[in-house]
């Protein structure tokens, strides 16, 4: 599969320009090895490679040789890599050492340094809409907020599509394994992916088992009130219904379904969104998925 340009490598080079190692985080399949290969000249990839274990127990600095910028991918699986990576690049004094990718952030007990001074990190996205030339980015939105330039459309060249046609290119998403597919088949790696993570992913996060059905309630409650200050008590019922205990599982709500979301790197927070002073409670509620097709897929929505 030959590689796209992503609007992310020049932003990759630019911080192994200044940074010892460079975090790449996102969620699984938006493309975080492939575009950190374009930039990588030695790789390990710690999830399939069976000389990891040993050498993490016998000298995990083997694990760090090789021509740099070296990639690890999935080096969350041993946490610990990421206070000999702060090591390493204490001791070369060097930018551009080491790049890390994953598609879940450690376990919050894991024993790992800030990495402040460092690491830089990036928050990969799945591609957008000019990236898989959906439009022609003639027009910068963030150059319009800016004031940076008048809005003059007149040499713009015009895509003009049909309400139908950008449904349904919001429900194909921008997952780079789907380039050349059709819609069915991209509703149906939407699905099993949304599928996969309430099952197995969330889970695997903490080691703790969840209940794939609510988690999988939770995740259409999350699209239904998505970047809104919808209090955490309206997700209780559409996650358990009214009347189970819903002091305890707002809590559990709370903690286990927008703090699992950010560890799996399903979801980020909206910090745009700001609630009132006078609010009695403040609700993590305002946040987005990492993309816009987890909304229609959450749901379950089948061809068209």
């Amino acid at each position: 599969m030959a590689y796209i340009n992503r609007l992310i490598d020049e932003e990759i080079e630019a911080r192994l320009g200044f940074s010892g190692a460079l975090l790449i985080r996102g969620a699984k399949s938006c493309g975080k090895t492939f575009a950190a290969q374009q930039h990588a000249k030695s790789e390990l990839l710690v999830d399939i490679d069976t000389r990891v274990a040993g050498w993490m127990v016998a000298d995990p600095a083997l694990l760090l040789r090789g021509k740099t910028p070296r990639l690890l991918d999935e080096w969350q699986i041993y946490p610990e890599l990421f206070n000999y990576i702060r090591r390493e690049v204490d001791h070369r004094q060097h930018s551009g050492q080491f790049i890390l990718t994953g598609s879940a952030n450690p376990a919050l007990n894991a024993k790992i340094h800030s990495g402040v001074g460092r690491f830089s990190v990036l928050n990969m996205r799945p591609m957008s809409r000019f990236e898989l030339g959906l439009s022609n980015g003639q027009v910068s939105l963030r150059d319009l907020l800016n004031r940076e330039v008048e809005p003059d459309l007149k040499g713009v060249d015009e895509r003009r599509y049909s309400i139908g046609e950008v449904v349904e290119q919001l429900i194909f998403g921008g997952w780079p394994s789907l380039l050349g597919k059709n819609l069915k088949a991209a509703i149906q790696f939407s699905r099993d992916y949304v599928g996969l993570t309430a099952d197995t992913d969330i889970s695997r996060v903490d080691g703790v088992k969840r209940d794939a059905a609510k988690v999988l309630r939770f995740m259409r409650s999350f699209a239904r009130n998505i970047s809104t200050q919808t209090p955490i008590s309206t997700m209780v019922e559409d996650v358990n219904g009214v009347g189970r205990g819903s002091q305890i599982v707002a809590e559990n709500t709370h903690h286990f379904g927008l703090r699992q979301g950010q560890k799996t790197i399903l979801s980020e927070c909206n910090h745009q969104q700001r609630l009132p002073l006078s609010a009695k409670r403040r609700c993590e509620c305002d946040s987005n998925f990492c993309t816009w097709v987890l909304m229609p897929a959450s749901f379950g929505i089948k061809t068209c």
